[in-house]
């Protein structure tokens, strides 16, 4: 894999990618295959997104979404010096409940390899209003809607990281979650006595779909309580 880093916070990114999240590395490694589509929603600079194209050598079909400008541009040019144009399609666009154009706010700095910033309304992951120090106009979409409407490629498994914004990307993903085409869902679930009604919605919208969460994993040094959880269809994948 090629990284083109043009700042620390992008380096970090590079340095710990292997280490902070195994669990993802390895749920890659495990379940997504050759002959799959994989959505990563929230790919920032693209990490995972080439980490599972380079290792199916180029054969799995990969859709990375990530609205924020910076993380954007950072995305497109290490998916091209990665010769993987034609494997990975990138989508600048907000995952959500449902389909429309709104503000996306950029929180913290304007530069590659940030997070925490969010679509719709300046509240962090953690539901505090914050300060942009920047706004995007943003087409924001369903999943529902990107599979049934605009027929996109339907994803065997997907990585969602959305920094809080998790409740609303399941809201809008109804048929896609009841699809027994869809195996296995990697989701960063961001935790908090604020937020547990949302965490619980998640549980139990997963539940009725027929997954079974196979794995919960605690992010370490995140600044908040935030946890990788494996979804996987009931009855294997």
């Amino acid at each position: 894999m090629t990284v083109e880093v043009a700042n620390p916070r992008e380096l970090s990114r590079v340095r710990a990618y292997l280490t902070r999240e195994p669990e993802t590395v390895e749920w890659i490694a495990e379940y997504v295959n050759a002959a799959d589509v994989f959505y990563d929603i929230g790919a920032n600079i693209g990490l995972y997104s080439i980490f599972a194209a380079k290792l199916r050598r180029g054969e799995l079909k990969v859709f990375s979404f990530e609205p924020e400008s910076q993380n954007y541009a950072s995305l497109n040019r290490n998916v091209y010096v990665n010769g993987l144009s034609n494997v990975i399609t990138t989508l600048c666009m907000a995952v959500s409940d449902s389909s429309r154009i709104n503000r996306f706010y950029v929180r913290g700095n304007l530069r590659a390899g940030e997070a925490i910033h969010q679509f719709g309304r300046p509240k962090d992951d953690r539901g505090n209003d914050f300060t942009p120090v920047h706004e995007q106009g943003m087409m924001g979409v369903s999943l529902d809607d990107l599979c049934f409407s605009f027929g996109l490629e339907f994803p065997t498994h997907m990585k969602i990281d959305v920094d809080g914004q998790e409740s609303s990307v399941i809201q809008g993903a109804e048929r896609v979650l009841g699809d027994p085409r869809l195996h296995s869902v990697m989701l960063e679930i961001t935790e908090g006595p604020s937020l547990n009604d949302g965490v619980q919605s998640i549980y139990a919208r997963f539940k009725e779909a027929g997954f079974s969460a196979l794995k919960r994993a605690k992010i370490p040094n995140s600044r908040t309580d935030s946890s990788n959880v494996i979804f996987v269809r009931s009855g294997g994948c």
